[in-house]
């Protein structure tokens, strides 16, 4: 006896479970030939069309399901999703608004609608979708993290702290064998003369050069002042933070952050919640980090040696980070207005494999910024000014008070930190971003940033 359609697509199903997805979209396009009004399967058989990019064959599907019941909200919230893909952002954000009138409890597509509203800059709306999730679960923690940019752009720096809290709880899901109780109580801002605070290790390498541009505060607050941070920091951080004491994370734990003798402790991230209340307080106006001198006056003169006159420039293009790099990243070739300019010579300060192979720019063999840290920051001193994505290039480089051009996206992937809309960078004083105009256009910027060099 032959299979039914829905016995067709309960199999499908089964298979798709198990990871079996060819399996499962032989079957949903059998349960379709034999019943081709049934709703689940055309959802269903979409999605893997739409996850393998065959959008048109995807949309085509949507839109038969929603012919048959126009509420079907997982086919809308499917349709917007893949019109989002194709850059239809308003036509997105209808189909979102339409699953949720037809499914109001569901918090992913809140979520998702959020998200497309804060691509068109409606941060007041995108705002209001995230509330309303909170007010149904607050411990829906992806809609605190995405409140954060929201926040910061609108300028409600403390209400943004609050949220940007929440990151721990998703840190330590991810990554419970990083837990540990530290025995000093967490610091909520006390007085903290005459006090011993460490400053616990948190997030990536570019976040804790970052966070360090509020050291120097603690320490002139007559704080005795424990940083841990990434071992490859450690040389560059007690340069300079001589007052400091600087330890490496490690696991087991350094003995010094359960020292008795620490009166508080506070990871990085969450000092600018006592420290950093508004965008307007200015970071410091030489950086706050110092280079080897020994090293970078060698470097200099290699590539003085090299520029023969010219103005010597680093250049870094790509991001490693999982989830944003796309976004952030740019082909070198599109940096030729400012790589093929013969009045500068350009160092490639790239980390990783895509700095070992750029033929068009200078590669001193002698620097991995990868794994060594204070080589790098070496060579950014060296330079007269960066030209770099959002990546550890720029944070090191706006950290050692260089000029830095900064190349963004226009919002999505576009870390909430860097303020391209001010007029002054809470972290760097001397970092200029260059915001993109329009979604993955990257050429008016870089000619914008080639203009500027030139004036330079």
């Amino acid at each position: 006896m032959s299979a039914s359609a829905q016995e067709l697509f309960d199999r499908a199903v089964a298979a798709e479970t198990a990871g079996q997805v060819d399996a499962a979209q032989s079957l949903l396009e059998q349960a379709i030939g034999l019943a081709p009004d049934h709703i689940p399967a055309l959802v269903n058989l979409g999605t893997i069309y739409q996850d393998r990019g065959l959008l048109d064959l995807a949309e085509d599907l949507y839109r038969r399901a929603l012919a048959i019941a126009p509420d079907t909200a997982f086919a809308l919230h499917n349709l917007a999703g893949l019109l989002l893909r194709r850059g239809e952002t308003s036509s997105a954000i209808a189909c979102w608004h339409a699953a949720i009138q037809a499914d109001p409890d569901n918090a992913f597509f809140r979520f998702n609608l959020a998200g497309a509203l804060e691509l068109t800059l409606d941060l007041d709306a995108a705002l209001a979708q995230l509330n309303t999730i909170l007010v149904r679960t607050p411990d829906h923690i992806p809609a605190r993290m995405a409140k954060v940019p929201i926040l910061f752009d609108l300028g409600r720096f403390p209400e943004a702290w609050e949220h940007y809290a929440y990151r721990h709880r998703m840190f330590w899901n991810a990554y419970p064998e990083h837990r540990r109780p530290l025995p000093s109580p967490l610091w909520r801002g006390e007085p903290l003369a005459g006090k011993k605070l460490l400053v616990s290790y948190d997030q990536g390498l570019g976040e804790q050069i970052m966070f360090a541009s509020l050291f120097q505060r603690i320490i002139e607050q007559g704080a005795r002042l424990v940083i841990e941070c990434e071992a490859r920091l450690v040389p560059l951080f007690a340069r300079s933070f001589p007052a400091a004491q600087v330890v490496p994370w490690q696991q087991p734990w350094n003995p010094v952050v359960k020292a008795p003798d620490i009166d508080f402790h506070i990871p990085a991230g969450d000092l600018g919640r006592w420290m950093q209340t508004d965008c307007d307080q200015p970071p410091p106006s030489r950086g706050h980090l110092v280079a080897n001198p020994g090293m970078t006056q060698l470097l200099r003169a290699r590539y003085e040696a090299l520029a023969a006159g010219r103005k010597i420039v680093g250049i870094s293009w790509h991001s490693a980070a999982k989830t944003y790099a796309h976004f952030k990243s740019l082909p070198l070739e599109l940096l030729k207005p400012i790589t093929d300019d013969p009045a500068l010579f350009c160092v490639g300060v790239q980390y990783g494999a895509e700095g070992r192979i750029a033929s068009s720019l200078y590669v001193d063999p002698a620097v991995d910024p990868t794994l060594d840290i204070d080589m790098a920051a070496a060579q950014l001193a060296a330079m007269d000014a960066v030209v770099s994505i959002s990546n550890t290039a720029a944070h090191l480089a706006g950290a050692l008070g260089k000029p830095t051009y900064l190349l963004l996206p226009k919002v999505k992937g576009r870390i909430w930190y860097w303020f391209p809309e001010r007029a002054q960078n809470p972290w760097y004083a001397s970092v200029r971003p260059y915001a993109q105009k329009i979604d993955g256009v990257w050429n008016d910027v870089v000619a914008d940033v080639a203009a500027a060099l030139k004036g330079m």
